[in-house]
Formats: C-alpha cells, sequence, structure tokens
C-alpha cells in the first residue's frame, strides 16, 4: 500500500463514518410525519425517531467496541502518529489538514499561505517521506 493509499483510506473511513453518524442524526430530529389523533406516545410501535436514534447508538458502540478490542486498529492515530514523525513542518501541516481534518486543496493552500500549484508540490514530497516513514513500520 502506497503512502497516498494509506491516507486516502484514513481520510474515507473516517468520512463514511461521519456522514452516517450525521445522515442518523438528522433522521433521528424528524418524525414520522403522520398526524393521528389515535396514536398517544407510549404505543406498542416504534417509530422512525426511536428506530434511527437506536442505529446512531449501535454504531458508536460498534465504533467503540472495535477500538477497545483491537479488531479495528485505530488508523487514524496510527497515521498522525506517522505524520508527526515528518522534519518538515509544512510537509505535516498539508497532509494533516488535507487526509485527517477533510480540507479541500483550495482551504489547504489557504491555510498554509501557498498557492494551489506550490501546495500539490508540497503534498508530493510530504508523501515520499511518509511513505519512507510507512515502510519502516
Amino acid at each position: 500500500m502506497t503512502a497516498k493509499e494509506y491516507l486516502r483510506s484514513v481520510r474515507t473511513d473516517e468520512s463514511r463514518y461521519i456522514s452516517k453518524c450525521e445522515r442518523l442524526r438528522d433522521a433521528a430530529g424528524y418524525g414520522t410525519g403522520k398526524k393521528e389523533a389515535e396514536r398517544i406516545s407510549g404505543s406498542s410501535t416504534r417509530s422512525r425517531v426511536e428506530d434511527n436514534v437506536c442505529a446512531l447508538v449501535d454504531l458508536e458502540r460498534e465504533t467503540q467496541a472495535k477500538a477497545v478490542t483491537g479488531v479495528n486498529i485505530d488508523r487514524r492515530a496510527e497515521a498522525i502518529e506517522m505524520i508527526r514523525m515528518i522534519p518538515r513542518e509544512i510537509y505535516r501541516e498539508a497532509l494533516f489538514l488535507y487526509y485527517l481534518e477533510n480540507l479541500s486543496w483550495k482551504q489547504v493552500a489557504s491555510t498554509i499561505g501557498r498557492t494551489e500549484r506550490q501546495t500539490f508540490q508540497i503534498h508530493g514530497w510530504a508523501l515520499i517521506i511518509f511513505e519512507e516513514i510507512l515502510r519502516k513500520r
């Protein structure tokens, strides 16, 4: 696995988890949309809100259980540790902002005070160093 593939997988895993949690949280805020005078809270059937809240709680518990049991290695923490090993601060910052903070290239360039073209070059150099660190692990 190359450095870019590794970092992209960290970014993708995290963004999938975040988007799934956000969808469930949003869905938990909406009612069924039906207004029935006969239905009283405490009925035997569960609403969609309850289902969404339960799904969200289950997702968070599953994620915590995987982290505790070691089934799913916390690659984000591992990636942060490896990024910190990179000697130049601007390289660390570019990788961190793009892959771990999920910023766009334009936002990364603005944050580090460079043009997008310079940011791409910095990214390339940072990946070379990151790959050496990854191979050593």
